[in-house]
């Protein structure tokens, strides 16, 4: 038994000892012949680009190692495969035997880097002459810690792909079937799944890139974070597919393609859909490079609006020389990726807006000059900047809220100057919160507006001390010439902003309306416009208080006309109807003035001539009045008429 152990154990020791002594002749056979200079020819014309190696070791019969290769630049500059740490080729024992160098079983990249010229052109890695032999394609490709580098917009910033791991695999024909994984790193985070097929012969490729948890670093300028989805790459074709991700915080989704992806013109056709809570915007937008013409929609709620225009440049930079919108605005912008700004202008008519967005910090401005627009029907004048910045602790918690700050040049509101006018407030989806707003030395708005279908208010108004002297109207209704004294107080809006419910509190002191001179009055009104009623409000003549009674009524010139001052047994001592006559005349001679500039210019017709009237009412009893009118016509015919007027 013992003796057949030991002759078992010398067998196998001749067998191992024959076994190596065979593997150390080929070995050294191997590495003394020509394989060095054989393999650095091989990998140059793989690579196509000069191929040194500094080291070649054999394993047992089924691989050769390449160590410290160095690989140089090309001349036109297409180094897509430099600083290979190590390749290591596999072969079966029939092509090792032969010494069949030529068509290797498997391809180990053992660190590689690769610059964005292959990973553009996949298919150009590969020199399908040097992959064939009589049965297809054999050659299998493995990746192990290698790394992409793609350039970024800016200098010096870069997207890494490292510890790729991954293989190629031949299929049918002359089709790779291709998959790896990678993290991202440089200016981005996340990791990065690929999958697909490569051609060499047709050098072309299909691949699918599945994005997960990427985000872009401020370095990158830009603010995008929780990228997911799929990205399609076939052959110089990008399309994006269920690609959600968080600008600035904020969700949105992108669908569409790139086409001609890495050339200086491509073509851009995409979808875009931001949801904020109730806030949602729609935006379809083609931009074609090669071809400069632009177009697309843009929809908020239930409102589209349409542009159609010129572009000129490349997508890092260009210019849009003509753009129209809903067939009424035109304008023009820029935009400049490397510093993150876009601009844009538009007008119409008496409209002008331009605008001015900072990518990286989310910062915008707009500045906007309006000539009688029209807004919730009032009228509005000005020239003003608004500036909106991001309220970072806010959005640091989600909160989408801007800081805004209004200045103008100048501000004419319901036709009443507001003197340097500014403004501050908190903009989020839901409105605007904390307004502060100040015009001259004695006047302020604070409250809030909310957003909606119908918009809601809730401001108060803080007025004086200002004399009458200083306005020229209320609203668009002139002020009477008598009307002195000194207001004060606040005015209170809530509802919805077309037609609020305001709530008014005002003092008057020394004051004088007509031929009534007060001491003091005291003003209390509610309502909704055109009509404010009086409620609790007094007069002081010395020590004598009466009551003031009636409305102000927006609807008439004389908005005064329906108040009346009496004592506790409804003894009138005035009425606002004395001061018709008063607004009468100062139309006569606004319209004199109009006509004597016409007549200078040549232009004057009878129908121009200003027409003299004037009105009086005499109070008998709280039921019955004498209404007195005096007129004269365009014939310069004069005319008195004398009636009753009768209340039931």
């Amino acid at each position: 038994m013992i003796r057949q152990l030991i002759i078992a154990v010398l067998i196998c020791g001749v067998i191992v000892f024959s076994f190596f002594e065979f593997y150390h002749f080929l070995k050294k056979r191997i590495v003394t012949s020509d394989l060095k200079a054989a393999t650095e020819k091989r990998i140059s014309a793989f690579l196509k680009t000069p191929v040194r190696v500094d080291r070649i070791s054999v394993g047992l019969l089924k691989h050769i190692s390449l160590s410290g290769l160095e690989i140089k630049r090309t001349e036109n500059g297409r180094n897509f495969l430099i600083g290979v740490k190590k390749i290591v080729v596999r072969y079966d024992l029939l092509s090792f035997l032969k010494r069949n160098f030529r068509i290797p079983t498997e391809v180990l990249l053992d660190t590689p880097r690769l610059t964005v010229q292959a990973f553009q052109n996949p298919g150009a890695l590969f020199d399908l002459a040097l992959l064939k032999s009589d049965h297809g394609i054999l050659t299998r490709f493995e990746f192990d810690e290698g790394e992409i580098k793609l350039p970024w917009i800016r200098k010096g910033e870069s997207i890494h792909l490292t510890g790729i791991e991954g293989r190629a695999l031949p299929k049918k024909g002359e089709v790779f079937d291709v998959r790896f994984k990678s993290r991202l790193s440089g200016i981005v985070s996340g990791s990065l799944l690929a999958y697909g097929e490569i051609d060499p012969s047709k050098k072309s490729s299909h691949l699918e890139l599945v994005l997960d948890q990427v985000s872009f670093s401020k370095a990158s300028q830009v603010p995008i974070s929780e990228l997911n989805g799929t990205l399609e790459l076939e052959n110089d074709t990008v399309r994006f597919r269920n690609l959600h991700l968080r600008f600035r915080g904020i969700p949105c989704e992108l669908s569409g393609e790139i086409r001609h992806a890495f050339s200086a013109r491509p073509l851009f056709a995409i979808s875009a859909v931001v949801r904020e809570g109730k806030f949602t915007f729609r935006s379809d937008l083609r931009a074609d490079f090669e071809e400069g013409v632009l177009s697309g929609d843009l929809r908020l709620g239930d409102k589209k609006y349409q542009f159609t225009g010129s572009i000129l440049g490349e997508p890092k930079s260009f210019k849009i020389p003509r753009l129209i919108l809903n067939e009424a605005f035109r304008g023009s912008g820029a935009f400049d990726l490397e510093t993150g700004i876009f601009r844009l202008g538009l007008e119409h008519e008496d409209q002008r807006f331009q605008c001015q967005i900072s990518i990286a910090d989310f910062n915008w401005r707009l500045a906007f000059k309006l000539d009688h627009f029209a807004l919730y029907g009032f009228d509005l004048v000005t020239a003003a900047t608004v500036d909106l910045r991001p309220h970072e602790e806010a959005w640091q918690k989600g909160i989408r809220l801007f800081d805004v700050k209004l200045t103008t040049d100048y501000l004419v509101f319901q036709y009443q100057p507001l003197r340097d006018f500014k403004a501050t407030a908190q903009l989020s989806r839901d409105g605007l919160d904390q307004i502060l707003a100040r015009w001259g030395n004695v006047s302020e708005l604070r409250g809030r507006i909310e957003f909606g279908q119908v918009p809601e208010v809730d401001l108060t108004i803080g007025v004086g001390p200002i004399s009458f002297s200083e306005l020229d109207s209320l609203g668009v209704h002139p002020l009477p010439v008598s009307l002195e004294g000194t207001f004060s107080g606040r005015l209170q809006a809530k509802g919805p902003m077309n037609g609020p419910s305001l709530n008014g509190d005002f003092s008057v002191e020394k004051g004088t309306a007509g031929s009534l001179q007060y001491d003091r009055a005291l003003v209390h009104f509610s309502g909704s416009l055109p009509y404010l009623l009086l409620h609790d409000s007094k007069i002081w003549i010395g020590k004598n208080s009466f009551l003031l009674k009636g409305g102000l009524d927006f609807t008439l010139r004389n908005f005064l006309r329906g108040i009346k001052v009496g004592n506790s047994e409804n003894i009138i001592i005035w009425r606002g109807l004395e001061l018709s006559s008063e607004l009468d005349r100062r139309t006569v001679e606004s319209n004199y003035l109009r006509s004597s500039d016409r007549n200078r210019r040549g232009k004057s017709t009878i129908e121009d001539a200003p027409v003299a009237k004037v009105e009086a009412e005499y109070q008998f009893g709280d039921r019955t009045s004498l209404e007195v009118t005096a007129e004269e016509d365009r014939a310069k015919k004069e005319y008195l008429t004398v009636g009753p007027k009768v209340k039931f």
